[in-house]
């Protein structure tokens, strides 16, 4: 019994510690690494929920409307699931120290990470751990409520872009009405002006994260 309360301690350390670290390669971290957590999310709410209800056979309308709620609904989920990971690993740790039974220590482990404080563990080492939980679930919430405002600013360029794109080409955008729009009013040696004004400029992004060729030959 001993070995098993053990292994689940570590465990759920272990699952802790894996949570916390996929919430700042998602949130703080200011460069592409992949997260497992947030990309099984992710992917998982795409191919269970969201492909089944925007399929092919539906229209363009229908499937423009239901896809615009896939990266909001994702985003209010990502946080649940790191607090029910951060749960369930702490019910793991609870239950090594001698909380019996199971359910006992996950009542303890939500009370305590949602600070709700009706459970008080008794000894001074778990009431520690139940502070360190406490203190992961606020950090948890703040990085994503901080996290927001920073994916609705991106937003909102990619869709000021978008819309100077269906001004060209359409809408959906598409490279036929582009071109004939281009050809009704003879700049046809223009069509490559979309596409620069489209891009982000290269001036915003920081220069210590610049990896170009040109700068690493400096």
């Amino acid at each position: 019994m001993y070995v098993v309360r053990l292994v689940a301690g570590v465990a759920g350390f272990a699952l802790v510690i894996w949570t916390a670290v996929g919430a700042i390669k998602t949130v703080v971290l200011p460069r592409a690494e992949s997260a497992f957590l947030t990309r099984w999310l992710f992917i998982g709410l795409r191919r269970l929920v969201f492909d089944p209800l925007a399929s092919p056979k539906h229209t363009f309308a229908w499937r423009d409307r239901v896809m615009a709620m896939y990266a909001p609904v994702g985003l209010l989920l990502l946080p649940g699931v790191w607090v029910a990971c951060t749960i369930l690993g702490f019910s793991g740790i609870f239950w090594a120290s001698g909380i019996q039974p199971w359910s006992e220590a996950l009542v303890t482990s939500g009370s305590s990470l949602l600070t709700l404080g009706f459970v008080r563990p008794e000894g001074i080492g778990r009431v520690l751990v139940a502070f360190v939980e406490a203190g992961v679930g606020l950090g948890l919430v703040s990085l994503m409520i901080s996290y927001l405002p920073t994916i609705y600013g991106a937003f909102s360029r990619r869709e000021s872009l978008v819309g100077m794109l269906e001004v060209r080409a359409g809408s959906p955008p598409s490279a036929t009405e582009l071109i004939v729009r281009y050809s009704r009013i003879g700049r046809l040696d223009m069509l490559d002006d979309p596409a620069r004004r489209t891009e982000p400029p290269v001036e915003r992004t920081d220069r210590s994260t610049d990896v170009s060729p040109r700068r690493l030959r400096r």
